[in-house]
């Protein structure tokens, strides 16, 4: 950087949505492009690593589907200029059982149906023809889209900040940001342990240390930051649970919503709960596995998925589902955001982060 300390743009975070900031910044502004990372890049601290993140063109809403397809562009060109494939298509299921969140399948099918985008809705005996992995019969209403997948998200990340490099952008990490101020004349100063910067426009992708940053001009988003983990799950039918077999899917229940992904980067497909976890702070979160969601996966999802990959069938009636974890049972449980429209919400406007 040759001591240089005024820079056009500066983007506090480098994960994945910073790092998509400095490389499209970077086409556009070069060498006038500064990212600050608090942490080394490539970091596990926030929610922009691991091997895979689903990306799909099916939202619920109308303001989501408008934008979707243009994800795909986007990451187009970064794959044509980088050379490296990052985007996996796999296509995608949404299910839930008819008799609770219908409703759900209902807004998919209406904000896709809005933006053009093509869909299948079958029952659940037909999805079960095009994936016999899925052991549903018609008392479940579906959505089949076939432009949907995944990302390799930490490979994403790490292309982003080379090819914004190669454009001419500077990157310092183990910086990260102790005080923001605002000059009289529109321009801002960023205080950090490797000097202070100037710049012309500051872009905040923290996350969830956003309040962090913007504490110090006495600026504070409500976020809901929460902890949240996935699992793997290994099987002898290996074959079954590939990219070019195995769709990303989404479950939507009343209480929750569960989604995975076939294998990439791990010998195991991907289960989560979206939005599941512990509300916590990035003082007080930890990097223990949760076992009661880990068991709730390993006595239903992860044995229904096994079962239905070895035998064909489960032994467990999947009508029934249900998981007895504090996150339901707990009426204190503070509530989160959900993929779907028929969870709970939080009570105030807010944003959600997770770790």
């Amino acid at each position: 950087m040759d001591g240089r300390r005024y820079f056009e743009y500066i983007v506090v975070g480098c994960g994945g949505v910073g790092s998509g900031t400095l490389y499209w910044l970077s086409k556009k502004a070069g060498i006038d492009v500064l990212g600050l990372e608090q942490f080394e890049l490539g970091h596990h601290n926030g929610g922009s690593q691991d091997h895979s993140r689903i990306i799909r063109l099916a939202y619920h809403d109308n303001r989501y589907t408008k934008l979707t397809p243009d994800t795909y562009k986007a990451w187009e060109a970064v794959e044509k200029e980088a050379g490296l494939q990052l985007v996996y298509n796999t296509g995608g299921v949404q299910f839930t059982r008819k008799d609770e969140m219908t409703h759900v399948i209902d807004a998919y099918a209406k904000a896709m149906a809005e933006n053009n985008i093509s869909f299948e809705r079958l029952k659940g005996s037909q999805l079960r023809a095009k994936f016999p992995q899925f052991e549903i019969d018609d008392t479940y209403d579906t959505i089949y889209q076939p432009i949907a997948g995944l990302v390799d998200a930490a490979l994403a990340n790490s292309v982003h900040v080379q090819l914004a490099r190669a454009n001419g952008a500077s990157i310092l990490e183990h910086c990260p940001v102790q005080k923001i101020e605002k000059l009289p004349n529109g321009r801002v100063l960023v205080h950090t342990p490797k000097g202070v910067f100037q710049c012309r426009r500051l872009i905040v992708t923290a996350g969830a240390w956003i309040n962090h940053v913007l504490g110090s001009i006495g600026v504070h988003i409500p976020v809901y930051v929460t902890q949240e983990q996935v699992t793997y799950f290994a099987t002898p039918n290996v074959k079954d649970f590939t990219k070019a077999k195995y769709p990303i899917w989404i479950y939507h229940s009343p209480k929750y919503d569960f989604y995975g992904m076939p294998m990439h980067g791990n010998s195991g497909s991907k289960i989560g709960i979206d939005a599941g976890g512990p509300v916590v702070s990035v003082d007080t979160r930890n990097y223990e596995p949760d076992k009661t969601r880990e068991q709730a996966f390993a006595s239903l999802l992860g044995k229904i998925l096994s079962e239905m990959a070895i035998d064909g069938k489960t032994k467990y009636d999947i009508s029934k589902f249900n998981i007895d974890r504090e996150a339901i049972t707990n009426p204190d449980w503070t509530p989160t955001l959900y993929m779907g429209t028929g969870g709970k919400v939080p009570t105030k406007k807010s944003s959600t982060s997770k770790l």
